[in-house]
């Protein structure tokens, strides 16, 4: 989604460094600087953050919503849903 979100909201200097650097193993620190740019400018990471975090809250809602676990089990999978979506950006 990331990439899509940058590709479909960059400008066109944007989409063409996406474009070009997909795939390349030779990025340099500065090409990678220039990508990260590109991503933020283009609202993609803001973007795929919220829908990260949509997705865990749906998760969350759910399992108040399901009868029958116990409380350890409840919160493993609360735990879970954390570890999968909490992480520095």
């Amino acid at each position: 989604m990331l990439v899509a979100y940058a590709l479909a909201h960059a400008d066109p200097d944007g989409v063409a460094l996406v474009e070009a650097s997909l795939g390349d193993p030779d990025l340099d620190e500065e090409a990678v600087q220039s990508l990260r740019e590109v991503l933020v400018r283009s609202t993609a990471l803001q973007r795929t953050e919220e829908l990260i975090s949509d997705g865990a809250d749906r998760a969350l809602q759910a399992l108040d919503q399901t009868p029958g676990l116990t409380d350890e089990g409840t919160q493993a999978l609360r735990d879970l849903v954390g570890v999968c979506t909490d992480r520095a950006v």
